[in-house]
C-alpha cells in the first residue's frame, strides 16, 4: 500500500476503483507489471540484438556521439530503460548527453547489461509484432520531425526534442504488450487499439513516476493530440510533438497555421523551412534508418 499512497490523487483513485470493467481489469494488470521490482519496458528485439553487435566500442569510436545515440534511440522502451539505468551515476536530458557523460565504452556496459536484464516482445506473436512496429514507425518519425525543427528555432535543443518525440506515445506499449497476452483482444484487434487509445494516458502517467522521466517528456506525452494546446512558456517541446501530429496528419502548412501552436512553431522556423517540408525530411530519415537496419 505504500507505493499506492505516492500515486497522484487520479492514479490512486484508478487503482482502488473497485471497477471490474475490462479497461479496468487490463489497466490493473499493467499496473501490477509496471510496479514490480526491477521492471523494465519490454524491448523490440530485431533492434536491440542488433545493437549489441553494433554498438561496441572498438566500432563505436569510428562514429560520432550523435550517430552512436541514434543506434539506442532505434528502439523507444530501450532509451527509457537506459536512461533509468545510467540517472543515478549519469542524470541527462537525452541519450547523446548520457553517452557524452559516460564515455563509449561505459555506455556499452550499460547497454549490454539492461539488454541481457530487460524482457522482448514476443515475436511469435504476429499483432504483437505488427501493432509494436507500427507504434515504433509513428515513434520514430515523430522524433526524427522534433530533432530537425529544433534545428531550425531559436532556443531549442535539437536532442531533447527528439527524446519528447520518441517517447510521446510510450504509454501505449504496457497496454499493448498485456492486451496481447489475452485471447479475446488478440482476435479482436480492434478492440486491442481501443483499449491501447483509452488506457493511454492514465499508463503514460505511471511510467513518469516509475520512470521519473523529465517534465518535458512528460508533458509531450499528456498533450501529443491536444492541438488546441498551448505552452506557456517560450520552448515548449510538446508543442513541436503536437505540430509533428498535425503534419503526419495531413494537414496543409496553411490550416496548420489556424491553430494558436501551429502558427507559433510555423512562423518561428529559420532558413525558409515549413512544417510539411521538414515532414518529408523526416521521412528520408525513417527510410535511411530502415536501410541501417537492413545492414
Amino acid at each position: 500500500m505504500a507505493k499506492l499512497q505516492m500515486l497522484d490523487s487520479d492514479l490512486y483513485t484508478r487503482v482502488n476503483d473497485p471497477d471490474n470493467g475490462e479497461d479496468n481489469l487490463l489497466f490493473l494488470a499493467c499496473f501490477n507489471s509496471i510496479h514490480a521490482e526491477r521492471y523494465k519496458l519490454p524491448q523490440f528485439g530485431p533492434f536491440t540484438d542488433q545493437l549489441g553487435e553494433i554498438f561496441q566500442p572498438h566500432l563505436s569510436e569510428a562514429r560520432t556521439m550523435h550517430e552512436n545515440a541514434k543506434l539506442i534511440q532505434l528502439d523507444p522502451a530501450l532509451v527509457v530503460n537506459f536512461l533509468n539505468m545510467t540517472r543515478s551515476k549519469y542524470p541527462s536530458n537525452s541519450i547523446p548527453e548520457a553517452i557524452a557523460q559516460m564515455g563509449e565504452g561505459t555506455s556499452y556496459v550499460y547497454l549490454q547489461a539492461n539488454n541481457r536484464s530487460a524482457g522482448k516482445i514476443d515475436l511469435a506473436n504476429n499483432l504483437l509484432v505488427q501493432l509494436s512496429m507500427a507504434l515504433w514507425e509513428q515513434s520514430y518519425l515523430t522524433a526524427a520531425f522534433c530533432g530537425l525543427a529544433a534545428s531550425h528555432l531559436r532556443n531549442y535543443d535539437p536532442d531533447m526534442a527528439m527524446l519528447a518525440g520518441l517517447l510521446h506515445d510510450i504509454g501505449t506499449l504496457p497496454v499493448l504488450v498485456t492486451g496481447s497476452e489475452r485471447s479475446d483482444l488478440v482476435s479482436d484487434p480492434m478492440q486491442l487499439d481501443a483499449m491501447m487509445r483509452k488506457l493511454k494516458n492514465p499508463i503514460t502517467s505511471l511510467l513518469c513516476q516509475r520512470f521519473k522521466l523529465p517534465d518535458f517528456v512528460s508533458d509531450a506525452m499528456v498533450h501529443s493530440e491536444d492541438y488546441h494546446y498551448l505552452g506557456q512558456s517560450r520552448v515548449d517541446y510538446a508543442e513541436l510533438v503536437i505540430v509533428a501530429h498535425m503534419a503526419m496528419d495531413q494537414l496543409a502548412d496553411a490550416e496548420i497555421a489556424t491553430f494558436p501552436v501551429g502558427l507559433k512553431i510555423s512562423s518561428q522556423l529559420r532558413n525558409s523551412k515549413t512544417v510539411t517540408g521538414l515532414l518529408a525530411e523526416a521521412k528520408e530519415d525513417l527510410w535511411e534508418t530502415y536501410r541501417i537496419l537492413e545492414g
